[in-house]
């Protein structure tokens, strides 16, 4: 793929994922979980236009050399973190901490 091929750029039915596929159909794209893919834009392969659509556009670059295709969740990615378990009053009694004391 050189410089100066096009980049076709897909949305999830769902909107959660963005595809960008060096095919005009996407057929190359995963189709996990029923994924539908909706063409949304043609753009050229360039890392400055690759950049309006993903973070990181020369790994997205690579991979459309590579494979001929890039999938990126759309939006924030969040990750949870488990919740911190209160420490008991026993337990904060035996290290001497003051907020273990009844008032």
């Amino acid at each position: 793929m050189n410089s100066d091929s096009s980049v076709y750029v897909f949305v999830s039915a769902d909107g959660a994922f963005r595809g960008l596929s060096s095919l005009p159909d996407g057929v190359n794209l995963p189709q996990t979980d029923g994924i539908a893919w909706l063409l949304n834009d043609t753009i050229p392969l360039t890392l400055s236009a690759l950049g309006k659509f993903v973070k990181n556009s020369d790994v997205a670059m690579a991979d459309l050399i590579m494979r001929g295709y890039h999938v990126v969740r759309h939006g924030p990615q969040v990750v949870r973190f488990p919740h911190t378990h209160r420490q008991s009053s026993r337990r904060l009694r035996l290290l001497g901490h003051p907020a273990a004391d009844p008032e």
